[in-house]
């Protein structure tokens, strides 16, 4: 086909496409003023979006290279503006921190009396703020853990002397900028633009099951691709990176050891000099602490106390004498630590309960100690029953007491700084070598288990032993947690477009800080979940023990009360009509006797239920108290109230 049919059939093309938009419009019929106004809107509206996706079209052909050029002529007079901005901007930043890409967006904007209309990124965006929705789709790709992104951003090339035409002209355009293999390792696509809901529903209808945060106040999207991979085991006693030093001739050490550097004392199998390539978890667990800190209830492990199966965020661990107990018989107890983790006197940890493949699992981004005293961290069975992931900054020491469990921190070198729990207990006796991440000090300390750190010492009197049992656990993350789907291979282009014709205008965004909104950050905002909202699992702690602290905006209420039903049977009417805020909470789970199960879930603030006083009854007849959790399924956000039986 020569140039001239090439050029007739984009005419037509381009007429085709916009009169199958306007197609709905051929029926008006005779109609009042404003309604015709409306229509006309609509009508205008239609227009510049076939405008826009034709213009979206063109720029493909440009930006990607099929074409050095083409000018559109826009035939229609609108009501409203067109201009070239300079307004957004995007980022692919990895887990620890890395830029991969930083440009700014650009776009050609309509702005009406009716709406906004953008072409942006290689789409076509209507709306702005949470009312965006795409016209026209970005050439971005997610396919079996592959995500090619090839970016075409806007830049002004000045005002044209023809009104009516729109140029379009390659610009500079730069080729793999991804780093290809990033298996295990998670990817955020931060996007800052007035369209970014759009662009957040676009990316989750192409990567499905990507974790998508939401900042309305910034417009800011953060969508996340890509799975920290925990890629080590429990099958040596002791992984290093760095020495491990048992030379001391009181201490007793059971157990292999693989390390990066040299091994001194009776060992087991050593291997030396090993290559020990794990995955850190430091960016892992941030994400999960922050999270737990929004959703999960928040108890104070300062005095002792029972927890039960389900999660929950602490902000420290300090037990000074006080003992928690951890009954895992019906599930496994997960803990999200902010700080560090400190225990001295005779208090400690106790897991009990049939554990049966469930375990307590604590998540923390501090440092350990075990001093002072007698305490414990101990199962009812054996090591597999506690877990404990760290960063690969922690610092674990124990100076008095017994440990029981498994402790997974790798990292690729060892850790900076000292171990900040020690300071918290004042432990004289965690007294290593300077450059030791791992300590069992001079107290006649005792871990029976394995670990997976730093350099470590295991001084005079002290006692290392590996239990086998560990070897059947695969270390993991929650499994209730929501992760975002595995990344594979990242291919990233920069294709600039050069748009001549409208004229250009400021961007009226402000700008953020990425940091503000990647894992490593100190200032992440609060985020909105845009999938579904996970059903809760977490009961509220025993009376006595650690208190649960609400986080979010909704309050639950509860009120029991109970009437004769007639032939013996009595009525318990369970009420939260008193929950806030009102018409926004849209589900009731109910847990008529209180023991973290819930027996019912309504839409309704209200239920009731007959007990007859025989065994035929419900197993929560005759319970002392009940409770519910009030959500709101769109805000992500729940509230748990509790009331005694009449």
């Amino acid at each position: 086909m020569g140039g001239r049919d090439r050029g007739q059939s984009q005419v037509l093309g381009r007429v085709l496409l916009i009169g199958l938009v306007l197609s709905g419009a051929s029926a008006v019929v005779l109609v009042g003023g404003p309604a015709l106004s409306g229509v006309q809107g609509d009508a205008e509206t239609s227009r510049i979006e076939a405008e826009l996706t034709y213009i979206d079209s063109q720029a493909a052909h440009v930006a990607l290279g099929d074409s050095d050029s083409q000018v559109v002529n826009l035939e229609e007079t609108y009501s409203g503006d067109m201009s070239v901005t300079d307004a957004g901007q995007v980022w692919l930043v990895t887990d620890d921190g890395t830029e991969i890409l930083n440009e700014s967006l650009g776009a050609v904007v309509y702005e009406g009396d009716r709406t906004t209309i953008a072409y942006q990124g290689g789409g076509v965006w209507r709306g702005t703020g949470t009312e965006t929705r795409a016209v026209s789709r970005p050439e971005i790709h997610f396919r079996e853990g592959t995500l090619t992104f090839p970016l075409i951003t806007v830049v002004d090339g000045g005002e044209s002397a023809s009104p009516g035409k729109i140029r379009l002209e390659t610009g500079n355009r730069e080729f793999d900028l991804g780093p290809g293999f990033v298996e295990g390792t998670q990817v955020s696509l931060v996007v800052h633009s007035e369209f970014y809901q759009g662009w957040a529903d676009y990316m989750e209808s192409r990567a499905e099951g990507s974790v998508t945060e939401l900042d309305h106040d910034e417009n800011v999207a953060v969508i996340d691709l890509g799975q920290l991979t925990i890629d080590g085991d429990f099958d040596t006693g002791i992984v290093a990176q760095g020495d491990v030093d048992a030379s001391h001739p009181a201490a007793t050490t059971d157990t292999d050891v693989l390390t990066s550097g040299t091994a001194s004392g009776d060992f087991d199998d050593v291997e030396e000099n090993a290559d020990i390539d794990l995955n850190e978890l430091d960016s892992g667990l941030e994400r999960l602490v922050n999270n737990s800190e929004d959703d999960d209830p928040h108890v104070d492990l300062t005095t002792g106390g029972t927890l039960g199966p389900g999660s929950y965020y602490a902000e420290k661990i300090h037990l000074d004498g006080g003992t928690l107990t951890v009954d895992v018989s019906g599930g496994n107890v997960t803990i999200f630590v902010e700080g560090n983790i400190g225990i001295e006197g005779n208090g400690g940890i106790e897991v009990v309960g049939d554990a049966s493949g469930n375990a307590l699992q604590i998540y923390t981004l501090g440092d350990f100690a075990l001093a002072n005293g007698n305490g414990e961290i101990s199962t009812s069975d054996d090591a597999t029953g506690v877990q404990i992931y760290g960063t690969s900054e922690m610092h674990f020491g124990i100076g008095q007491g017994d440990f029981t469990g498994g402790v997974y921190a790798p990292r690729d070198e060892p850790a900076e700084g000292d171990n900040e729990a020690v300071d918290m207990i004042s432990a004289s006796s965690i007294n290593c070598a300077a450059d030791v991440d791992v300590c069992l000090g001079t107290g006649n300390p005792s871990i029976t288990g394995a670990i997976i750190a730093g350099p470590v010492e295991v001084a005079q009197s002290a006692d290392f032993s590996y239990d086998a049992d560990l070897a059947a656990v695969d270390p993991s993350l929650p499994p209730e947690v929501d992760l975002p789907p595995p990344l594979t291979y990242l291919h990233v282009s920069v294709n600039e477009l050069r748009v001549s014709g409208p004229p250009a205008s400021e961007s009226s965004t402000t700008d953020v800080d990425v940091d503000d909104y990647v894992s490593g950050s100190t200032g992440t905002p609060t985020p909105t979940p845009t999938g579904p909202t996970p059903t809760p699992t977490t009961p509220t702690p025993t009376p006595g023990g650690p208190t649960a602290t609400p986080t979010s905006s909704v309050s639950a209420s509860l009120t029991i009360t109970k009437s004769d039903a007639g032939g013996g049977k009595t009525e318990y009417t369970f009420d939260a009509s008193g929950s806030t805020p009102d018409g926004d909470i849209d589900e009731y789970r109910w847990d008529f006797d209180d023991d973290g199960t819930i027996d019912e879930t309504t839409p309704a603030d209200t239920t009731s239920f007959t007990c007859k006083g025989n065994p035929s009854d419900p197993s929560y007849c005759g319970a002392s108290e009940g409770s519910v959790t009030a959500v709101d399924t769109d805000a992500g956000e729940s509230d748990e109230a509790t009331a005694t039986w009449p």
